[in-house]
């Protein structure tokens, strides 16, 4: 089994924009996109992923979070548009989740603007998909607003519901996906305004019930600890073959991870391979 895994493309539009304008979030976030983030990202870089994905031959692609960058309705039509031609392709074998900047703010999260632009990947929790043969995906989306910080929260509803989900399909071959990671290279600091919250739970759960593959990103550098994987981000410039923008190959057999390699955009736009994560 061939999974393409990506994630993090964060589109941007214009940072101005009057949603929740008493939300202080909103205006931090547009003095980063300015003065920062709007150069660490730009819209040809995602696009370019997202072609390259599109010629590629995959039983699976699975993207784990942050499609837009401040939960702008903006920002969600443009991420569902470029997203359109993968969906048409792969159907249910596209797998989306939304990351803590498609849970920006409260009224983006309350009034679902992430479900109302993606409504083939609508979850409430966890979702399952079954695929074929003993295969089956477990996503689960553990992203929040908060009013300053970027943490998820893996709280005691969304522990008790994925435990019990598991606990269930015991006799699968689980791909779990999530926004957070649950493991950190030594290489790379925890940023305690950034990490999951509740990660200790999700961990034991995980060690209880072991997925084949744990997908996720949030962190912009792709690595392979174990069975998780980060993608890094496919949106984001980078001299760092790791950070530039690209995606993550993952082959399966037998119930087991056979290679896990990484792919990002060279100077003209070409596949560059990376083979063997870690």
């Amino acid at each position: 089994m061939k999974i393409i895994h990506f994630g993090d493309i964060h589109v941007w539009r214009n940072p101005l924009a009057l949603y929740d304008p008493f939300y202080p979030k909103r205006y931090l976030g547009a003095v980063n996109l300015m003065l920062n983030r709007r150069k660490k990202f730009p819209k040809y870089l995602g696009q370019q992923v997202l072609d390259h994905i599109l010629e590629e031959d995959a039983d699976l692609v699975v993207f784990s979070g942050d499609l837009t960058t401040a939960s702008l309705k903006s920002e969600f039509k443009g991420a569902a548009e470029m997203f359109t031609p993968l969906y048409e392709k792969w159907k249910e074998r596209l797998i989306i989740i939304p990351g803590n900047h498609d849970r920006y703010t409260t009224k983006a999260t309350r009034q679902d603007w992430y479900g109302e632009a993606f409504p083939y990947a609508k979850i409430d929790g966890v979702r399952v998909t079954e695929l074929e043969g003993n295969r089956v995906v477990v996503a689960f989306d553990a992203s929040c607003a908060f009013m300053l910080r970027s943490n998820g929260m893996f709280n005691s509803d969304l522990e008790n519901l994925l435990e019990e989900t598991l606990a269930g399909l015991t006799d699968k071959e689980v791909i779990l996906v999530g926004h957070y990671p649950i493991d950190y290279p030594d290489t790379v600091a925890v940023d305690p305004q950034h990490e999951l919250l509740g990660r200790a739970a999700l961990k034991s759960i995980v060690r209880q019930y072991p997925p084949v593959v744990y997908l996720h990103g949030h962190k912009h550098i792709r690595w392979r600890l174990g069975n998780a994987v980060n993608c890094g981000s496919c949106g984001m410039f980078s001299e760092d073959p790791l950070k530039q923008a690209g995606y993550a190959v993952i082959k399966l057999d037998g119930g087991q991870i056979t290679s896990v390699d990484g792919v990002h955009m060279g100077a003209g736009g070409e596949k560059v391979l990376t083979e063997g994560l870690s």
